[in-house]
Parts: C-alpha cells; sequence; structure tokens
C-alpha cells in the first residue's frame, strides 16, 4: 500500500514510417505488461488477469488523434504514459524503463519499432509526468468548492453489461474512492458517499467521442466538466479536492488500463 503514486513519461524516436490503424491505448497496454513480463512474469499474468481496480493505467500516443489512423514518421519523437499506484509495480518498470533508456532499446507498435529516448519522472519535464505526494495536498488551508476536470479520452463506465456513458458525479467520484482507499495507506471514509448528491455539475462542456477497437469500439465522453459540491461538509470538501487531484493517477471509468478515462484537474 502506498501513499505516493507516480505518473511516467516515455519518449520515443520512430525507427520507421508506418500506420498505427486502431486506437492506440491497447497496443500501449500490451507493451505494458511486456515490459513487465519481462522483469516478472507471475506479476504480468496477475495484471493482466484481475479485472479489479488496476494498479496502473496506460495511455494512447499523446497529443495523437484518438479516433484516427496515426500517422508515424521515422526519426519523430513520440509520447506514452504509464501511472503507477502500486511501489512494488512501480520499481519493475521504472528498472525496466531504465535499462531500455540506457541501451537505446527497442519497444514494438504493431510492426513499428521505437527506439527509447528517455523517461519522465516529473511535472518540469512534461505535463503529463508527476507525483502525487498526498502530504502536501492535505495539509492545504482551503478546499474549492467548485472544481474543474477535463476528460482527454473517452470516458464511460460500466456496470454488469450496462454502460453509462454521460458525465455522472456519483460515478464518477465512487469510483475514485473505492480506487483510492484501495492503494493509499491514508483512507477516506466511505460513509460520505451518500453526500455524492451534493456534487452537482456547474458546467457541461464534454461531447461524445469514439475508438475503434480490434472487435468493436467504445463510445464515451471528452472535454470540461465543472462541478460545486453544494455542501459545508469540510471532510466531503476535502475528500473531493483530494480524488479530483487522484484523477490524474488513477483515470476515470472503464478500461482505464487502455487509455480511456485519461483526466486532470484543471
Amino acid at each position: 500500500m502506498c501513499k505516493i503514486f507516480n505518473s511516467i513519461v516515455i519518449e520515443l524516436k520512430a525507427k520507421q514510417n508506418g500506420k498505427l490503424i486502431l486506437y492506440t491505448g491497447k497496443k500501449i497496454h500490451s507493451v505494458f505488461l511486456k515490459m513487465i513480463r519481462e522483469v516478472n512474469e507471475s506479476l504480468s499474468e496477475k495484471l493482466h488477469d484481475d479485472d479489479t481496480y488496476k494498479s496502473f493505467t496506460v495511455s494512447s500516443l499523446l497529443g495523437l488523434a484518438i479516433d484516427k489512423e496515426s500517422e508515424i514518421y521515422i526519426n519523430k519523437n513520440y509520447y506514452i504514459r504509464f501511472t503507477i499506484l502500486d511501489n512494488n509495480l512501480f520499481k519493475k518498470i521504472a528498472t525496466n524503463l531504465f535499462q531500455k533508456q540506457m541501451f537505446k532499446s527497442d519497444i514494438k507498435l504493431e510492426n513499428i519499432s521505437f527506439k527509447v529516448e528517455r523517461v519522465l519522472y516529473d511535472n518540469t519535464k512534461s505535463q503529463w509526468a508527476g507525483i502525487f505526494d498526498l502530504n502536501k495536498i492535505i495539509h492545504k488551508e482551503d478546499f474549492s468548492k467548485q472544481i474543474t476536470m477535463r476528460f482527454y479520452t473517452p470516458t464511460l463506465f460500466k456496470s454488469g453489461d450496462k454502460f453509462n456513458i454521460k458525465p455522472e458525479t456519483r460515478l464518477i467520484f465512487t469510483g475514485l474512492l473505492r480506487k483510492y482507499n484501495k492503494y493509499s495507506a491514508y483512507k477516506l471514509d466511505e460513509s460520505l458517499i451518500h453526500e455524492f448528491e451534493n456534487i452537482v455539475v456547474k458546467e457541461d462542456k464534454t461531447k461524445l467521442r469514439k475508438v475503434q477497437m480490434k472487435n468493436g469500439y467504445f463510445i464515451g465522453f471528452t472535454g470540461n466538466l465543472t462541478i460545486e459540491i453544494q455542501s459545508e461538509n469540510t471532510e466531503l470538501i476535502k475528500m473531493i479536492n483530494i480524488l479530483s487531484e487522484f484523477a490524474f493517477y488513477a483515470g476515470v471509468g472503464y478500461k482505464t488500463t487502455m487509455g480511456l478515462g485519461q483526466t486532470k484537474r484543471v
């Protein structure tokens, strides 16, 4: 269990021209598991098979369109992102990435080879890298009752066989709270879930977008969502502020391990 979470950005240089036809988050998910398998095969299998609140996310190719094919050009730099919620897993992936960076090793997305150029660990190097240190958040003197979150990749929720593609605050923060409490040493009070009805949408600037997978597609919302906490409960206000920061590392909703639900507090 840990209270420090990590977001790592990997800078890649394409070694050839090519096209990635389908959504790249699925391909990068496979790259992540392969890296773990190279240092710990049993852990890779566990991560693949465990469907409940996985301790990592991956991105699609950062900065490229998610709903059409990606053109790849030789010697051009591209970026991908991993977030890690578990210290043991972080050590494994950091070791692998350090070796690949040192030896300029290749990784492959489909049939296109990329050389690992740099690994970026903090937000002075990339807006998508960072370290979540809870101590810096919980000791703030005041917390905002109005928060804007940006959803960069399609975000949706699944319950049984049903999908919900609307930005419902109850679903957003219930999922974040349960994932947070699974991986953080500092627990938040889950009895406050019933007060999530006091979190209302102040401004909805989201729209629906589709990503094409090999065997179908997913539709979810992207864009900015501003929420307001209509309660004076200081513990609730503190919790929602923590969770809105945590979303950057945890992702929101369904298939975060394949790059859906990539979120950042604005």
